[in-house]
């Protein structure tokens, strides 16, 4: 038994996946041809539990050697080095096949951190907007921002100061980061368009990428 429909279909790639209804566990039968199923299990399909080719590559992400999805015949293709630039390039069936394995979507992702004043008039407000998002944060002397939790006596006295604060979590675009930092640290200065094109490229061909 399997927990995803992926893990199922890497182990099994011939398989045929089913998947049980109460439980939401995935098994294999050795084909579709014949199988007969109870009331309590059903066939899985790719298309309703992974995300398509298509909408992978528009979100930014890259197949990479080691990856794998299912073609348009149902077949399980891994990612080998001489084939990894053709499959992240977009082509019309892109939408009928479905990425099975991909390390870019089990990276977490990238965030940049920012913090926002509130314009709470009133503790009552500051206390409602943290009950609802826990998201209310105040400026100490050393200029860190803890979180308020329920002391009414430091809201009290933020709201009065103009002190509280919103996190603010954006996440970084890592192409753009690429982009910026090659133009910070070589001879390109991003001022042409040629230039932005070539360092989008090197960038697309996962070739090149920041080392933190």
């Amino acid at each position: 038994m399997y927990k995803t429909y992926q893990e199922a279909k890497i182990d099994c790639p011939e398989a045929c996946i089913c998947r049980e209804k109460v439980s939401g566990m995935f098994f294999a039968m050795p084909s579709k041809e014949g199988a007969i199923l109870g009331d309590t299990s059903e066939f899985a399909e790719a298309k309703d539990h992974c995300m398509t080719v298509e909408e992978f590559l528009k979100a930014g992400y890259r197949l990479d050697v080691g990856d794998s999805f299912i073609n348009c015949f149902g077949q399980v293709v891994e990612v080998k080095g001489e084939n990894v630039d053709t499959v992240n390039v977009p082509h019309e069936y892109d939408n009928r096949r479905h990425v099975l394995r991909a390390d870019s979507l089990e990276k977490p992702k990238r965030t940049e951190v920012e913090y926002e004043k509130c314009n709470s008039e009133h503790a009552w407000q500051a206390v409602k907007e943290h009950e609802e998002n826990k998201n209310i944060f105040h400026r100490n002397e050393s200029g860190e921002y803890p979180i308020c939790g329920y002391d009414m006596h430091i809201i009290g006295e933020c709201v009065i100061d103009g002190e509280l604060y919103r996190r603010i979590e954006t996440e970084i675009d890592e192409r753009q980061e690429f982009i910026d930092a090659a133009i910070g640290y070589s001879y390109f200065t991003g001022s042409t368009e040629t230039e932005l094109i070539l360092l989008e490229n090197m960038y697309d061909s996962g070739k090149f990428k920041l080392v933190n």
